[in-house]
């Protein structure tokens, strides 16, 4: 069947990729699973598995972004999804596995899917619509996203309690989007991005080069994502050692972190009105209070609700330093301001896992739980000084400035 780009039902298959990537999210609540399984595999090797997903997507994406118009978002959609579904798979059918290794190669085979499929979505919903209709059909895509992460933690959780290797069988869950975009999925071959009429500039504008805001908001994302993404990395173990709950459990309390994250992005354009260009140190709080309320509680529901307002400050902090990025970014840069914020996400979360393995062993009288204590002390510092630090660029398009005259 070939389907219309500009029909309602093609909605359907650029809707399904954005079901796949955060397919990743599986293993997060099996981390401690896979520690007991390979007892002698160091954690930092455990939580790779986690990370260099991410890792192979930032390279993976951009050269995707490149080929697509000559191979065909169909071909590259069926092809990523493909990949990710069937490399996350295959450790299922090696519970006998004595060696990490091959749970790594899979990871990265996962990761070369979803960076195919990665820049597809966006593309085409820009690719095809303009203007209201365009920002709500992103915000959709972006909520089944966050949506279908939540989806992936719980079943990863409660297959983590039945085997380790039955965690991977959770990708099964990815069966029936590559399906809908086997099905529904338009061609775009040749198709380029509406212009965005608000976006004109001068040509000197393409000869002007990043400006040092965002390179400082790069920096700062990706700081504040070692730090918090250790909260993610801990939950199953935390969970475990003090008797809160097992495996399955651990995949309800992370993904809480999701939904905090969902509920974040369902809400940040009310943030921004309401502190304006305080909303960094507002969020720096709740994250800081987050991470604290993580490091010293034993009771499940307590610490559930510290991982929840964790995911909020997560995606309020991220999308306030990518939409300043952009905003302080020429319109003809702000594609690359965004794919640099979205290469922090991923560094941050990879770098993340030594964060964590370094404070373990550095400060081991604070126990497992120590990088979140650390983390969730600079957390609360950074909200004070940021305070008094005016930030520039925190504004909704469209709308009145927010944070209207305010310096770097």
């Amino acid at each position: 069947m070939r389907v219309a780009p500009n029909s309602k039902i093609a909605l359907i298959g650029i809707f399904a990729l954005y079901c796949t990537l955060c397919d990743f999210a599986i293993l997060t609540p099996a981390l401690n699973t896979l520690s007991n399984a390979f007892p002698s595999t160091s954690m930092t090797t455990i939580l790779l598995a986690n990370t260099i997903t991410g890792v192979v997507v930032v390279p993976v994406s951009i050269i995707a972004g490149i080929l697509v118009n000559r191979v065909g978002y169909r071909f590259m959609g069926i092809v990523g999804v493909a990949l990710a579904m069937f490399g996350g798979l295959s450790p299922f059918f090696f519970p006998g596995l004595t060696e990490y290794w091959p749970i790594i190669i899979s990871r990265i085979v996962v990761g070369i899917g979803d960076g195919m499929v990665s820049p597809l979505g966006g593309a085409m919903i820009i690719a095809l619509y303009k203007g209201k209709q365009r920002a709500t059909l992103l915000g959709v895509g972006n909520l089944i996203f966050f949506g279908s992460g939540i989806l992936y933690q719980l079943a990863g959780g409660y297959l983590a309690s039945i085997a380790w290797n039955y965690t991977f069988l959770g990708y099964l869950v990815a069966f029936i989007p590559w399906l809908l975009v086997i099905v529904f999925l338009p061609e775009l071959k040749g198709v380029k991005p509406v212009e965005d009429t608000t976006a004109a500039v001068s040509s000197d504008a393409k000869k002007e080069k990043l400006p040092p805001a965002v390179w400082g908001y790069f920096v700062f994302a990706t700081i504040m994502l070692i730090l918090d993404i250790v909260a993610v990395f801990l939950c199953s173990t935390l969970l475990d050692i003090r008797g809160m709950g097992d495996a399955s459990v651990a995949g309800v309390v992370s993904a809480l972190f999701t939904v905090g994250g969902t509920i974040a992005g369902a809400i940040y354009a009310v943030l921004i009105l309401v502190f304006r260009n305080k909303v960094f140190s507002a969020l720096a709080f709740v994250g800081g209070a987050g991470l604290l309320i993580m490091y010293s509680s034993d009771n499940v529901i307590v610490f559930s609700f510290g991982i929840t307002i964790l995911g909020i400050a997560h995606i309020g902090l991220f999308t306030a330093a990518q939409n300043a990025a952009g905003n302080a970014s020429q319109p003809s840069k702000i594609p690359v301001a965004n794919g640099l914020m979205m290469a922090a996400m991923n560094l941050g979360s990879f770098l993340g896992a030594y964060y964590l393995s370094f404070v373990q062993e550095t400060m081991p009288s604070l126990g497992p739980a120590g990088p979140l204590m650390v983390s969730g002390i600079v957390f609360l510092v950074a909200a004070v000084v940021m305070l008094f630090l005016p930030f520039k660029n925190l504004i909704i398009r469209g709308k009145k400035d927010v944070g209207k005259g305010d310096t770097d």
